[in-house]
């Protein structure tokens, strides 16, 4: 029963895990919006499509980060004969 507890701050392993996936899905949720926020602003006032471009590359940033995290949870299955 000694696995059941972080030896960091004695929290279960599972409960660290959702409160960092959660910081995950913040930070997802922030860059998003500021991705959009970007979009519109670059958008809207002339002279700064320079602004949708930074926008547009916080996007595809954001998503290549979720796609690698995703990618890499999956691989974390274990095998049926171990």
């Amino acid at each position: 029963m000694a696995n059941d507890v972080s030896p960091v701050n004695d929290v279960p392993p599972v409960k660290e895990a959702k409160k960092i996936g959660g910081r995950t899905m913040a930070l997802f949720l922030l860059l998003i919006i500021v991705a959009i926020a970007l979009g519109i602003v670059g958008v809207v006032v002339k002279g700064l499509i320079y602004i949708l471009i930074i926008g547009v590359v916080v996007l595809l940033a954001d998503l290549l980060l979720v796609g690698l995290r995703l990618r890499r949870s999956g691989r974390r299955r274990s095998r049926p004969g171990r």
